[in-house]
């Protein structure tokens, strides 16, 4: 993809990037190339940037870390996170499938937005980099690319699909980045605390519905919050060499694929943790 642009923006876009003049006074070209990937997102502003290299399984993988001048402080804080989030999600779900990944500060309201190589995290975090949602948001946002990038998913009808298993993978990230005790207690907080805080202001809804079948305010604690609680039933009964080896079968399965509820269960029963995700399933997920 190649862009026109004022050559005083700085573009983040998916893939490798090179920079030429433009056609006219204070213009410029910027070409990206990538691989499959599932949309071109592209934010441009007065960015400055922060780089930084790790080595995953396929290689050497560039980490470029974006913001605004006087938050660069939060860029350098993101490109580390991004970094050891990289590590925790390929050392459990499998290969990150691309050579570069670009965090940056983004004009979202939601808190963060996953696009296939990027991760954006809402520009007003920046301003305090150092909570703790900053950093659930950069670790959020990375595991996105295997959950909803490398594996899709339909996010109107099974938003659960990929929200769900998303904010359960951060729990990885936790326990690598700040041990085991640490992670348990932000599980009790981000899950079952979420959720049980959701039963004092709402009938209990399935974690399986589709966005538009929740009361006003209800899809954030039971997709986000009840429905990790599925993929943490799994791995308690299962145990994590078994609980991992299904979502890495998963993810292999439905490697750049639309993969719907029925493709995660199936993986599920090939590797002898069926019994287990139905009875959970049943039990936080599916509609009644």
């Amino acid at each position: 993809v190649t862009i026109e642009t004022d050559e005083d923006l700085t573009l983040v876009a998916p893939g490798l990037c090179s920079t030429a003049p433009g056609a006219g006074a204070g213009r410029q070209r910027v070409t990206c190339v990538a691989g499959p990937i599932r949309e071109f997102a592209v934010t441009a502003a007065g960015f400055s940037k922060v780089s930084a290299s790790i080595r995953l399984a396929g290689g050497d993988v560039a980490i470029e870390s974006y913001a605004t001048p006087g938050r660069m402080h939060g860029a350098t804080l993101a490109a580390r996170m991004a970094s050891d989030a990289l590590l925790a999600y390929e050392r459990r779900f499998g290969a990150y499938p691309y050579r570069i990944l670009k965090v940056f500060e983004s004009p979202t309201t939601v808190g963060g937005m996953e696009y296939s190589m990027l991760a954006g995290v809402t520009d007003n975090l920046y301003d305090a980099p150092e909570a703790p949602y900053f950093e659930w948001i950069v670790a959020h946002e990375v595991a996105h690319q295997w959950w909803y990038g490398l594996v899709g998913s339909d996010p109107v009808n099974e938003p659960w699909l990929d929200e769900g298993l998303t904010n359960y993978a951060i729990t990885f990230y936790f326990e690598d980045v700040h041990g085991s005790a640490y992670a348990l207690a932000t599980r009790n907080s981000d899950y079952y605390g979420r959720y049980t805080a959701a039963l004092k202001n709402y009938p209990d809804q399935p974690a399986g519905l589709p966005t538009g079948q929740y009361p006003p305010g209800a899809y954030g604690p039971f997709v986000y919050g009840k429905a990790p609680i599925f993929f943490d039933t799994v791995r308690r009964a299962a145990g994590d060499e078994a609980f991992l080896r299904w979502l890495r079968l998963y993810a292999a399965r439905n490697r750049f694929g639309i993969a719907r509820a029925a493709d995660l269960l199936a993986a599920a029963d090939e590797t002898g943790v069926g019994s287990a995700a139905r009875a959970a399933w049943q039990a936080w997920v599916a509609a009644r």
